[in-house]
């Protein structure tokens, strides 16, 4: 059984980067699988399962041949749709590609249903997990956003879900902290689940610095480039690089 761990990350400058970058660390290190959804660019749930399964897909391969299948053999309103590709280098040679799409037919229905959709995937996900014992990490940046475009009582249900997985690691990301303190207070559903990390911007001096030594490592003359480069892009890290 894996031992699950949820951290609940505020930051308003660095926080996606340190999550990506913590996948891909995983990955290289420990053979995980991390999926990835950012909830703030979507308008409804089925939006946001459809990024997860796009996420997954490279990587479930992992799971063996059939786990796609498996996937949308589990929740309903999802579509398995093979992509066949061809090139040419004096003989031709052709191969085909599996996509998940969640189809009109889900996309039609009210959010309850999208809601269930995703929770569908979610276990599915589990129980793959336990059959190819991996470790799967399924980190949603922006996490907060789901009160917003859930229906009513949404994070309770995904609550109710997550509690009965045993294979993966769930990382919730937020920069909306009232928003954190009500789900992961007292009352709220997130209660007792978390460990909780926060990670504060980047001090803009180091910053600075770090850039500049960056560019006289590779022979350009630095001379406060750094500090123009916060002072133009702003706090986020990431516009900043």
């Amino acid at each position: 059984m894996m031992v699950r761990t949820f951290w609940c990350m505020v930051c308003d400058a660095w926080k996606t980067s340190c999550l990506l970058r913590a996948a891909r660390l995983a990955a290289a290190e420990h053979d995980a699988v991390c999926f990835f959804a950012d909830l703030s660019l979507y308008s409804s749930l089925a939006d946001v399962t459809e990024a997860l399964l796009k996420s997954a897909l490279p990587e479930l391969g992992s799971f063996g041949d059939r786990a796609a299948q498996f996937i949308a053999g589990a929740v309903r309103g999802l579509v398995l749709k093979p992509h066949v590709k061809a090139k040419f280098d004096g003989s031709a040679s052709g191969g085909s590609e599996l996509e998940l799409e969640v189809g009109a037919e889900l996309r039609g229905k009210d959010a309850a249903a999208h809601s269930k959709a995703l929770t569908d995937v979610l276990n599915a996900l589990d129980k793959l997990a336990k059959k190819r014992k991996r470790p799967v990490a399924i980190i949603f940046d922006e996490f907060t956003f789901v009160e917003a475009i859930g229906p009513d009582r949404v994070s309770w249900q995904l609550r109710s879900a997550m509690q009965r997985h045993q294979n993966i690691v769930y990382i919730m990301a937020g920069s909306v902290r009232h928003m954190i303190d009500r789900l992961h207070g007292e009352h709220g559903p997130f209660y007792g689940m978390f460990g909780r990390l926060a990670i504060e911007r980047i001090d803009p001096d180091l910053m600075a610095k770090w850039i500049d030594e960056s560019c006289e490592r590779h022979g350009v003359k630095a001379t406060g480039v750094g500090a123009a480069c916060i002072r133009w892009a702003g706090s986020r890290t990431r516009d900043i690089v």
